[in-house]
């Protein structure tokens, strides 16, 4: 998903960029088991696992481009985490720890 045009547009990242980021997602990664489900009853139900993910994972984004299935589920129900899209992300990430 994170190497569509627009979203590299979107991002000003190139496709090397984008995979450096990925492997270092992947080397600094934690397993993380879940043991409860939170049930957050939302339309698609491969989403409630990227929920209870979040939870588990005490996450402060759900980073994703289909964000209208999480529209003020995640963030009034839950409250830990954001549910933003990659290109929202960015450049909170921008803001806060600069280019």
């Amino acid at each position: 998903m994170l190497l569509r045009l627009k979203i590299l547009h979107d991002l000003k990242f190139t496709v090397e960029e984008i995979e450096t980021v990925l492997r270092f997602i992947a080397y600094i990664a934690k397993a993380a088991q879940i043991h409860f489900l939170m049930r957050s009853h939302l339309r698609d139900e491969s989403d409630n696992m990227v929920v209870d993910l979040a939870f588990a994972s005490n996450s402060e984004f759900i980073v994703m481009n289909n964000v209208r299935d999480f529209q003020h589920k995640a963030e009034s129900t839950f409250g830990g985490f954001a549910v933003v899209t990659s290109s929202e992300f960015v450049k909170q990430w921008r803001t806060h720890h600069g280019d």
